[in-house]
């Protein structure tokens, strides 16, 4: 159910009793990059660690670097728990007679042939582009949080979140600016040569952009000796010849470094707009909206599994660079804004309850705008919005993020706030080992989401699916008449003069003005929710609702007839 289609019969799979238990199961799907499951336990993505393979095993490894999930099992007792970020996502539930642990809520749903609909998620979804802070889709279903080890005693048949050691962060100051740059780069290329040397030439892909964070990640794999091993590639849109963005910078980087770029294109416009937006969220499983990177139906990621390509190293990190200057400032840049929060739709407010899924964004006694924007980025963005792009091409390729390292983290939050601005540690290695010469402020190349339907044919997919929706009654009308607002941009529109001048002109200022003031200005402007977005997650919304309604009907059907779930139901496995 879960292998995305072009790639059925291609993975390989493993369905299996979990060893040592009576009673439990497993169940892999594209097996390429798991654990062996020998010992007892499951790990999903992977593990940073100097410790040999069999300590490995041990229950410390709550406290490790990397990103991954972990599940561990024997007749005792069941436990799960995922990285401290919450980079790899786990989701469980538990009723009388059975535990579920997977990193699919689909997974779920289908097993136990029902589905709950949780309403917050929709409203989250609707106002924000994601789930919400630690809210599934089905209410009856649990997000793994990262702070906690969850552990099932069989015999009282209970789960208890104990919290992990070595969560709490350190106090700002007590590190150096020059130790934690040599700490980062000896562990971030130590980590390259580790992922980069446990796969086969042609198997790692390193997608590069004009950014700091993909160019210091090739520039640190060419100090670790892999770079040969490792295949640079880019995806957005074509755009105009005098336009500078990511494309143009990662071939000028590539050509620099004599290395071969995979240059890929993404549509700017949809072909058959329901085939690519069931695609997106059948791999996503309604984690996010940002679908403009999957315009194509996913044919590219297709494309590098058929290829022989096993795992992407990437940039992501959890050290940000935006600065809230107030809560609602905090919640539009984690991703996490409420109705309430938009000047157009506080109205809608009475209509969604987005209370069941608590956010907690109060900035603490003593903690500095700094301090509050780096433990809230580790706290929510990481495991609501970071993880959902890792989990959403982990059926194609695992994803690699050696800058995502909990003691590289905790050593950052370590210094004094005046080093933590701006990526300035990244920037600062960038500077010593990047030898391109090419700038670091590329455009970005790929189109909004809204910008996919501004055509003929996207316009009359969106407004035949919003008349359907009006139909089956599954969403308020004020929201609907908001949706269906006529749009006031112009399809393909070529930029005046002006136009170019007032927006190079606004780019000059976003890099020079000074970061608080910027935060400051930009939390005055009341913010808006444009009908246009609004419009899409409503159709998104219908299709993962659809879906998960589909799983679970066929999962009722199938389980009765399943002789291994049969037995599973009845053992309290």
């Amino acid at each position: 159910m879960l292998t995305p289609h072009s790639l059925q019969g291609r993975c390989n799979h493993i369905v299996a009793e979990w060893p040592g238990s009576s009673g439990g199961y497993y169940a892999i799907q594209n097996s390429d990059s798991v654990s062996d499951q020998a010992a007892g336990q499951l790990t999903i993505g992977w593990v940073a660690s100097d410790e040999d393979e069999e300590a490995s095993m041990e229950r410390h490894s709550v406290q490790a670097d990397g990103s991954y999930a972990v599940i561990q099992a024997n007749t005792q007792e069941v436990s799960f728990f995922t990285d401290q970020f919450g980079s790899r996502t786990l989701w469980y539930y538990m009723d009388d007679e059975m535990l579920v642990v997977s990193t699919s809520q689909r997974a779920i749903v289908r097993f136990k042939g029902a589905f709950a609909p949780n309403q917050a998620a929709t409203g989250w979804f609707l106002s924000s582009g994601c789930q919400g802070p630690f809210a599934a889709w089905d209410e009856k279903i649990v997000q793994v949080k990262p702070g906690l080890e969850y552990v099932l005693d069989v015999s009282q048949w209970q789960i208890d979140g104990r919290p992990k050691p070595g969560i709490a962060l350190p106090q700002s100051g007590k590190e150096s600016s020059q130790n934690y740059l040599d700490q980062f780069e000896s562990q971030v290329i130590d980590t390259i040569k580790k992922i980069v040397g446990s796969h086969e030439a042609g198997e790692v892909l390193l997608p590069l952009s004009g950014g700091l964070d993909s160019r210091l990640l090739l520039a640190l794999s060419r100090e670790a000796g892999v770079a040969s091993n490792v295949e640079l590639v880019n995806w957005g849109i074509e755009q105009r010849d005098t336009v500078f963005d990511d494309k143009r910078a990662a071939q000028r980087i590539a050509d620099t470094y004599r290395k071969p770029l995979l240059d890929r294109f993404l549509p700017t416009q949809g072909g058959d707009y329901d085939d690519v937006l069931d695609r997106f969220v059948e791999a996503s499983e309604g984690r996010i909206d940002h679908f403009n990177a999957y315009t194509d139906g996913f044919s590219m990621w297709d494309e590098f599994y058929r290829s022989g390509f096993r795992c992407a190293l990437r940039g992501d990190i959890p050290f940000p660079t935006a600065i809230y200057a107030d809560q609602l400032s905090a919640r539009q840049q984690l991703g996490f804004a409420t109705f309430e929060d938009y000047a157009n739709t506080r109205h809608f407010s009475a209509l969604f309850d987005q209370r069941s899924a608590s956010l907690d964004v109060a900035l603490l006694p003593g903690e500095t705008l700094v301090q509050w924007r780096d433990r809230l980025y580790a706290s929510y963005r990481i495991p609501m919005v970071v993880s959902a792009f890792t989990d959403l091409v982990s059926g194609h390729v695992e994803n690699y993020s050696p800058m995502m390292s909990w003691s590289l983290f905790k050593a950052y939050v370590a210094l004094p706030d005046h080093a933590k601005g701006d990526k300035k540690h990244i920037r600062t290695l960038w500077r010593k080992h990047d030898h391109s010469g090419v700038p670091s402020h590329a455009e970005g190349s790929l189109a909004s989401p809204v910008s996919f339907f501004q055509n003929t044919t996207g316009r009359r997919f969106m407004n035949d699916y919003l008349t359907t929706l009006r139909q089956s009654q599954r969403f308020p009308t004020p929201v609907l008449d908001m949706a269906s607002a006529p749009s006031e941009e112009n399809d393909q529109q070529t930029p005046t003069r002006s136009a170019k001048l007032l927006r190079t002109g606004r780019s000059w200022v976003s890099r020079h003005l000074p970061r608080s003031l910027k935060a400051y200005l930009k939390a005055k402007r009341p913010y808006r929710l444009s009908p246009q977005t609004l419009a899409y997650r409503l159709v998104l919304v219908d299709k993962i609702l659809n879906m998960y309604e589909a799983d679970a009907k066929q999962g009722a059907v199938q389980r009765p007839n399943a002789q291994g779930t049969a037995h599973l139901a009845q053992g309290k496995s």
